[in-house]
């Protein structure tokens, strides 16, 4: 396959990327108008029925800001909020708030405006969707629970960007558990079972699947119509038809991570060329583990068990990566292939290298750079155990090629004379193992669409950063080590990426900078990033996704989110011994779910309006355990636990933010804790 062949390929996925780049900035350049229409108010908390005997009173009368809480009853009611509403807070204020349609009213929420929070709240026979999201960023819903609507459980509507679908339990809807029409969307950690069609429908690209249950829905547990979406560590099992589906367009996706067990189909069916498969759980399947009948994918690391078939390669499945995956108990075959033109190697059971394109470093050429020179899309090159002083470039034509270390000595060393030691400009490539060293500017350099860079090992970059992403789409970063590069571990001038169980230590700069204000649409997730000199992770862009890491012993704070579009979600992650825990200098960010300890300066620094901080546990922080500045206003702050911060708990200089349930000893002013 010359590359030639792909260039219709490459096309479309460039047509897609610049959509991305134009919802972005159409969504941002909208709303920032209605933004200037608003008025800002005096913030206030509404009860419903104390305060207003409906929901939809209640919207009425609040100003952008405000909070509504529900008490327990039931709710007959469709509301709609509309775009001068923004930041409005609903949430249930008991376990038992319910908004039930009867089976008569099309929808239970229909949000058109920004940052919008749904939290704890029951949905329940509507005839469309429980909620539906149309044409707005920053939306939150956390912890709703979906049930019998005749449409979709969730809706989310094009022109709709970067919001948050965070616990909620959504079943027996008629259609699909949730449908996605929309970009950049994290839908982390919900249960979505018993749903008429796919627990998860993604028509676009772009989007966020993270540990989810994904069981028991009619057809697919995971459909994805387009590309460039990340499914992480999901359980999806039971299903009616495949386990994650991938049947038409445009590829460049990863499946990573997760358990795809007992589903009536195959566990993976891959249609679209150019994804990643790896690391999952595979087993017990109806047909399939993994169904093939594209080209440029990687299936790697899987543990394929006891399925019908472990791995099938159709006729059409062509260029295709096998590398490192266990087959164990398969009723019928390990791995069948159809078309002989793929690589098949080093995987368990002894399936070595069947009709495999592979060029062998320094075997067949001295260098690995004269071996990508030689490379056409889709070979792999094999690197043996050695020293390479070089700067391996890699061009567009050469797109659709693997570098895989073969041994754990594959050593790139640049002497403190040579700049770069990958430099990255083709597309779908994969960088595996290497021990990258000795670098002045870059250890890798990113320019590329949808390219792969795992478990390599980066140290002592001395003028630059470890990784490098720029105008970049898609790219992985996975079980990399970066250790002292000189200025960032990881810099972002790129959108839509997935930085997931890497460890980032002693940099000179930020462990992670997203850089300049479109660096949006990443996943940052289960990372260790410890001892950087300045920040754990830098943001100067918003609409980024900070989940479940380890940010500790950095010189300055853990988690920094700089003035910018804002609208970031920091979710879950364990934030110590930093100067300070968490800033927020910009606007909309929803900070939920951390344990913040033992800073010198402060746990949460408040400086900007419309957050959302909430159940978050804070102690043992000098300098407040949370502190609102004078132009910090209209922030929410819900269900928080801080204990041994001094000089308080809370500090507000401005009162008007809304301060709600949090435990607390000591504050200023003292009414703030409860």
């Amino acid at each position: 396959m010359a590359y030639s062949g792909l260039k219709q390929l490459f096309e479309k996925w460039n047509s897609i990327i610049k959509a991305y780049h134009s919802d972005l900035v159409s969504i941002t350049n909208r709303n920032e108008a209605v933004e200037r229409e608003e008025e800002i108010t005096k913030k206030s908390v509404y009860h419903v029925p104390r305060d207003f005997p409906t929901i939809g009173e209640a919207v009425g009368k609040a100003a952008a800001g405000d909070t509504i809480l529900l008490a327990n009853g039931m709710y007959h009611e469709s509301i709609s909020i509309p775009s001068t509403k923004s930041s409005l807070r609903i949430i249930a204020n008991g376990k038992s708030v319910i908004l039930n349609g009867q089976g008569k009213l099309d929808t239970g929420f229909t949000l058109m405006a920004n940052n919008i929070e749904l939290n704890g709240i029951q949905i329940r026979d509507y005839v469309e969707s429980g909620i539906e999201v149309t044409g707005v960023y920053g939306v939150k819903l956390i912890q709703n629970t979906i049930h019998v609507t005749k449409g979709h459980g969730i809706q989310l509507d094009q022109g709709t960007f970067s919001n948050l679908i965070w616990k909620n339990n959504v079943s027996h809807a008629y259609k699909d558990g949730i449908h996605l029409q929309s970009k950049n969307v994290w839908v982390v950690g919900n249960e979505f079972s018993h749903n008429g069609q796919n627990g998860i429908r993604i028509e676009t690209s772009g989007n966020h699947i993270v540990e989810n249950k994904i069981h028991s829905n009619q057809e697919s547990g995971v459909l994805e119509d387009e590309g460039f979406n990340l499914v992480y560590k999901n359980e999806i099992v039971q299903n009616g038809n495949e386990g994650i589906n991938l049947p038409t367009k445009l590829g460049g996706s990863m499946s990573l991570t997760n358990t795809i067990e007992k589903n009536n189909g195959n566990g993976v069916f891959v249609k679209t060329p150019g994804n990643l498969v790896i690391d999952n759980q595979i087993s017990s399947n109806y047909l399939s583990g993994v169904l093939v009948e594209s080209k440029l994918n990687v299936v790697e690391l899987n543990k394929l068990i006891q399925n019908k078939n472990g791995l099938v390669m159709k006729k059409k499945a062509t260029r295709n990566l096998v590398l490192r995956n266990l087959f164990h108990g398969n009723k019928d075959n390990h791995l069948v292939i159809t078309n002989p033109n793929n690589t098949i190697l080093q995987n368990a059971k002894d399936h070595s290298s069947q009709n495999a394109r592979v060029i062998v470093v320094p075997d067949d050429f001295p260098t690995i750079s004269e071996a990508v020179n030689a490379a056409s899309p889709g070979d792999t090159v094999l690197v043996n155990n050695g020293l390479y002083q070089e700067e391996v470039s890699i061009p567009l034509t050469k797109s659709g090629i693997r570098l895989v270390a073969n041994g754990d000595k594959v050593i790139l060393d640049g002497k403190g004379k040579l700049n770069t030691a990958f430099e990255l400009s083709a597309n779908i490539l994969l960088i595996q193992g290497f021990i990258i060293r000795n670098y002045v500017q870059t250890g890798i350099f990113v320019k590329g669409i949808g390219i792969s860079m795992v478990e390599n090992r980066i140290r002592n970059i001395t003028d630059g950063n470890g990784i490098e992403l720029s105008l970049a789409f898609s790219t992985l970063m996975w079980r990399n080590k970066i250790i002292d590069a000189r200025e960032d571990g990881i810099r972002v001038k790129a959108m839509n990426n997935w930085i997931i169980d890497n460890d980032i230590f002693s940099s000179g700069g930020n462990g992670i900078q997203f850089e300049g204000n479109t660096t949006v649409g990443s996943t940052v997730t289960r990372n260790r990033i410890k001892s950087n000199a300045v920040n754990g992770i830098e943001d100067h862009a918003g609409f980024n996704f900070i989940y479940n890491n380890e940010l500790s012993q950095n010189g300055n704070n853990g988690m920094y989110e700089v003035e910018g579009i804002g609208s970031g979600a920091v979710i879950n992650n364990r934030v110590s011994s930093n100067i300070r825990g968490v800033t927020l200098n910009s606007v909309g960010n929803q900070v939920a779910g951390n344990q913040i300890q033992s800073h010198s300066q402060g746990g949460i620094f408040i400086h900007t309006e419309y957050n959302n901080v909430q159940n978050n546990k804070i102690l043992i922080n000098q300098g407040n355990g949370i502190y609102l500045t004078d132009k910090a206003s209209n922030n929410l702050l819900l269900r928080n636990k801080l204990f041994q911060n001094a000089p308080y708990d809370m500090k507000a200089d401005n009162k008007e933010n809304s301060f709600i349930q949090n435990d607390c000893y000591k504050s200023d002013p003292p009414e703030i804790c409860r």
